[in-house]
């Protein structure tokens, strides 16, 4: 009974500690992220400029991390999901 009560205790800590420590900051891509006080990462939701540097073809689709973007009419801008990915 004891080895039970001592595993699910560790397997809870160690879940706990693989996300973040409460008031932690960084920042992904032009997003802020803090941790908060249940050790949970927030991070803002702005549209970021897509990495790629490169023109694209109009209607093209690509992936940036998770995301998915497509590639403007004018060849140079694209829009992109805005899923939080797992760095």
């Amino acid at each position: 009974m004891f080895l039970t009560v001592f595993l699910v205790v560790v397997l809870i800590q160690y879940s706990s500690a693989a996300e973040c420590t409460p008031g932690e900051t960084k920042r992904i891509d032009c997003n802020n992220c803090s941790c908060t006080p249940t050790g949970i990462w927030a991070c803002s939701r702005r549209t970021c400029p897509s990495k790629r540097a490169a023109k694209c073809t109009p209607g093209e689709s690509y992936k940036v991390d998770c995301n998915t973007c497509v590639c403007g009419k004018d060849g140079e801008t694209s829009a992109c999901t805005l899923r939080v990915c797992a760095h």
